[in-house]
């Protein structure tokens, strides 16, 4: 394909995000063709359009830069999947180096922060596949498959765990509560070489957390990151999100009130860029100095994911962080009583909130309060169910819990 040049400009992007945008409209086809679209010489960065997944799933070929095609035909690129957390799952591309490069601003940050490196044995749990063994280790990295949490076998990754003995882990929430449900309940020895955990890949409650530094009695933080661009954000000690800014440009459009969609742009994945990509998360940036010493801005990210919206009767969406914020008012009332949680929409006015409590005697006056608090956010006649089980466990093909699922049909979300 005969790439069209385009000069990207602004004058208030930074450089080093302009010079990929410009790459990459020079390079990748499926952004060549964009550009074609507009049929402009100059182009303002901030009018580029966005991209989300849909576009990448019908680009098929179109992605990759065609400096790196050669290199993706003889199979010398690092291949993978997206998590399909937002229902849609697509191939992404790194060359090895800069995948490498990608990471090394979270790594300077994991040892400054919490005195970790790369030298450190860690472990993880990694999606089910067939094509892959239920335990990968070698002397410094120990991986899981999420099998285990499925087949009553946890018991089993707790014990390759303490033979193990690494110094942290990355978790998802939902694998971290499993596994400290799991120690608790069976009064087992805590794993005591684990030195910190990693939050990733989910919403991070602030109950799950507290649960895990009370059960492994280490430091915690929490990182914001998507598979096709690595680390867009890490918590520091002080507990903010800060940009890893030599990895990503962060933009929110769309705000209310500050929150907006979250859009990024990777500086570091020129066999596949993402230029100006919609991660489908809702967010916050503020350039409130934090004492850490770290100058980056700080991402705030909210719960729910762009896909799932409640569906009101008027006709009208609302986004699920204000259903969401329901529990975290309850429990900020009833000392984080709910411990994992769960809300589904089968109607425009008929929701399932799933639960799993700490103290079952509170059950009575937890309904009471969602219900009180869900009619002063939604503004409109509605009926609940409530359902309570021993745990909530992550989606077979995801590895993730959703903390909202609109399960209605396409045809029932539009009809009014």
């Amino acid at each position: 394909m005969q790439m069209n040049k385009v000069k990207i400009y602004s004058n208030k992007i930074p450089d080093d995000v302009l010079e990929m945008a410009q790459y990459t409209y020079e390079h990748v086809p499926l952004y060549a063709d964009l550009a074609a679209k507009a049929s402009k010489s100059c182009l303002d960065f901030e009018m580029l359009p966005v991209v989300g997944k849909d576009i990448y799933m019908s680009a098929e070929g179109m992605y990759l830069s065609d400096e790196y095609t050669d290199k993706a035909e003889k199979g010398k690129l690092l291949q993978g999947k997206t998590s399909g957390s937002t229902g849609k799952i697509t191939d992404f591309f790194w060359d090895e180096k800069e995948e490498k490069k990608s990471l090394l601003e979270l790594w300077y940050y994991r040892h400054r922060y919490y005195n970790i490196t790369p030298k450190d044995k860690m472990a993880y749990f990694f999606p089910i596949t067939q094509e892959i063994q239920d335990v990968i280790q070698t002397d410094r990295i120990l991986g899981l498959t999420k099998a285990f949490l499925y087949n009553d076998q946890m018991l089993k990754a707790y014990h390759h765990l303490m033979e193990f003995r690494p110094k942290w882990m990355i978790l998802q929430p939902s694998v971290a509560w499993l596994l400290c449900k799991l120690i608790q309940s069976h009064h087992l020895p805590k794993i005591d070489s684990i030195e910190y955990i990693e939050f990733t890949g989910e919403y991070l409650e602030n109950n799950i957390r507290k649960f895990a530094e009370e059960v492994f009695g280490c430091q915690t933080a929490n990182q914001y990151g998507i598979r096709e661009v690595n680390s867009i954000a890490y918590e520091c000690p002080m507990g903010h999100m800060h940009i890893m800014r030599k990895n990503a440009y962060v933009e929110i459009l769309n705000r209310k009130n500050g929150i907006g969609d979250i859009c990024i742009t990777s500086l570091k994945n020129r066999a596949m860029p993402y230029i100006r990509y919609m991660t489908g998360d809702k967010g916050k940036i503020s350039d409130k100095k934090c004492t850490c010493g770290n100058s980056n801005p700080i991402l705030t990210v909210y719960n729910g994911r762009d896909n799932d919206w409640i569906r009101k009767s008027d006709g009208s969406v609302l986004h699920p962080f204000a259903l969401l914020q329901v529990i975290s008012e309850v429990n900020l009332i009833t000392g984080d009583c709910i411990v994992q949680y769960q809300l589904i929409q089968k109607k425009r006015d008929y929701f399932i909130f799933c639960m799993v409590l700490k103290d079952d005697s509170k059950r009575k006056e937890i309904e009471q309060m969602i219900c009180q608090f869900t009619a002063r956010r939604l503004k409109q006649e509605f009926s609940v169910r409530f359902h309570y089980s021993d745990q909530i466990m992550p989606d077979v093909k995801t590895g993730k819990i959703a903390a909202f699922i609109c399960d209605m049909t396409e045809e029932e979300k539009s009809d009014i």
